[in-house]
């Protein structure tokens, strides 16, 4: 299955964006392996964490 999101030209020119990232819907589907988590996975999600990460985060220039 394949979802697509609607971009109209104008849109895309202004994020001047060339081309278009595939959406995999498998996402949407919950894992049935229990414990597996992308690399990313952010554990502890309360305020104090969150404050942890943005001062040891690096701040990269614009």
């Amino acid at each position: 299955m394949k979802v697509f999101l609607p971009a109209t030209d104008s849109v895309l020119a202004e994020y001047d964006v060339t081309q278009l990232v595939p959406f995999d819907p498998s996402f949407l589907i919950p894992s049935k392996t229990k414990g597996r988590k992308p690399s990313t996975w952010i554990i502890d999600d309360d305020y104090l964490s969150a404050c942890e990460r943005l001062r040891n985060s690096q701040i990269i220039p614009a």
